[in-house]
């Protein structure tokens, strides 16, 4: 009656007929929930971390400068090193997920 292409009503579905489902359904968007956890945390950290913005690190003057909007090389460099490692902690130690949908 059926072809052996199709699985059978009273046959159970094969793993790989459950994850082709799945797939599709992620990627059609039916009943998922969207992570945005890393995207939440890298915007805000580079907001954040902008040299010049809340602070500087080194400053022109002093060690650390509040507010002063203007940057140099050294602090680019600094601020680059604090942006990956609070990246590497929120999203690779803690895990940060926040999830729309």
């Amino acid at each position: 009656m059926g072809s052996d292409n199709q699985p059978s009503r009273d046959r159970p579905m094969t793993v790989d007929a459950i994850e082709a489902q799945q797939c599709f359904r992620v990627c059609v968007g039916i009943g998922t929930m969207l992570d945005c956890g890393a995207v939440v945390v890298a915007v805000m950290l580079f907001v954040l971390l902008m040299p010049g913005l809340l602070f500087q690190v080194p400053g022109s003057s002093r060690c650390i400068e509040f507010a002063t909007f203007r940057t140099s090389g050294a602090s680019i460099i600094i601020h680059s090193l604090l942006y990956f490692s609070f990246i590497c902690l929120f999203l690779i130690a803690i895990r940060v997920h926040f999830y729309i949908g």
